[in-house]
Formats: structure tokens, C-alpha cells, sequence
């Protein structure tokens, strides 16, 4: 499995997706204002993710995965590293990102990199979800 930076057509290239910690709109919109990677396997893109700069010093993670890797150690192996090479790449005091209610791996996968529960929530395309943050 390999680890670059995010091209166009990545994000739409899986198309057996869950997204543990969503984007709101189009990434194609927003690419430009953070930092994003791609995972590969065999060629094909099986994970893209990254931070979108929402002010000075604050940035929301976003991550869509292809279903067919969800239980790989290696994927999550990679996926930490390059949430690690994120974070570090900006001097950001706060990162959010917004888990689905309910979504059992969403929550697990952010609790396990560092991120607690808010008390804010939002309703995209009536799906609820709960914002989480991490102090950095």
C-alpha cells in the first residue's frame, strides 16, 4: 500500500465507499485550502483523506475509504501515518471532524486518533452527525 499526494478524480474513483469523518460539499471545491493524501493498492485508490483549513489555526480532517479495506491493519497502519504527516504539516491548536451518529467505525477510528465528542451536531442531506475535535 502506498501513501501520495490526493490528484483529481481520486475521491470519486471509490465507488464502495464509507466516509468515517465527512466532508460537507464538494472536495473539488475546497482542495486547494489544506493539504489532502491518497492510499493505493495495486493502483487502485482504496482510501483519500486530509485537512481542510477552516480559519488560522483550525482545520477539519475528512476520510472516505473503500469498503472492501475497512478491516486491513496495513490501511490503518498507513492511514495514521499520513493523518500524522497532516497535522504536522500545519501549526493548527484544533482539528474537528464530523462523525455520523451511530457509525461505530467512525467514532472508533477517531477516538483512536485522538478526538472526543462536542456537544455540536449538523444535518447534512438528513444524515445527523456530531462534531469531534482534538487540542493540538
Amino acid at each position: 500500500m502506498n501513501l501520495r499526494k490526493y490528484q483529481d478524480g481520486d475521491y470519486e474513483a471509490i465507488q464502495d465507499s464509507v466516509e468515517p469523518m465527512t466532508i460537507q460539499g464538494d472536495i473539488n471545491l475546497v482542495k486547494d485550502l489544506g493539504v489532502h493524501l491518497t492510499a493505493t493498492e495495486g493502483g487502485s485508490v482504496v482510501a483519500v483523506g486530509g485537512i481542510i483549513m477552516t480559519g488560522d489555526d483550525e482545520g477539519e480532517v475528512w476520510l472516505k475509504l473503500s469498503k472492501n479495506n475497512l478491516n486491513k491493519r496495513i490501511l490503518a497502519r498507513i492511514l495514521k501515518e499520513g493523518y500524522i504527516i497532516l497535522k504536522d504539516s500545519f501549526g493548527l491548536s484544533r482539528l474537528t471532524a464530523k462523525i455520523q451518529e451511530g457509525f461505530c467505525s467512525g467514532i472508533r477510528l477517531a477516538t483512536a486518533f485522538g478526538f472526543k465528542p462536542t456537544d455540536e451536531t449538523i444535518d447534512i442531506l438528513g444524515h445527523h452527525y456530531r462534531i469531534y475535535e482534538q487540542w493540538l
